[in-house]
């Protein structure tokens, strides 16, 4: 696998394994597109359930929580073009949600090994956690939906990626 630069332009290729195809560009875009909505959703649901304190006005929390579920969408959704033929499911909804759960679970396996070591810093809330689960799910819903939308590989033809 290699990456060229045209231009400006990051090509990143179609990598052919085994059986499978991975499309990288399309896992990327959909995780980013996917994780912007999905912050924002975070950031709504946050704010009803008032399980976190926010030192911030709701407006303000919309950038900040969008990139930051764009970083985590990038990652997710690059992960799931590379394992997507390797995961248990057909449906690429449920795909996605099983993905997400996994990843959360990676995260919360640490932060228990963290507040089991140092439980003065690091503080586990039951709460918080139940949140975090529900809200990967829905990442990983959002995956899937976009996923399966030609819109996602229309906007690639579009912008010639």
């Amino acid at each position: 696998m290699h990456f060229m630069i045209s231009g400006t332009q990051l090509v990143l290729p179609v990598i052919n394994i085994m059986a499978g195809t991975i499309e990288l560009q399309r896992g990327i875009i959909t995780g980013v597109i996917a994780g912007a909505i999905w912050g924002i959703f975070t950031l709504c649901i946050s704010s009803i359930t008032q399980l976190l304190e926010f030192d911030f006005s709701f407006f303000n929390g919309i950038v900040t929580f969008s990139v930051a579920g764009m970083g985590l969408g990038l990652v997710a959704g690059a992960l799931y073009s590379v394992i997507r033929n390797y995961l248990p499911f057909q449906n690429e909804i449920l795909k996605g949600g099983f993905l997400s759960t996994a990843i959360w679970l990676i995260f919360f396996v640490c932060s228990l090994i963290l507040s089991g070591t140092s439980p003065e810093r690091y503080h586990f809330h039951n709460e918080q956690s139940l949140q975090g689960l529900i809200l990967s799910v829905f990442l990983g819903v959002f995956i899937g939906l976009l996923w399966k939308s030609d819109k996602i590989r229309q906007l690639i033809n579009t912008i010639n990626l």
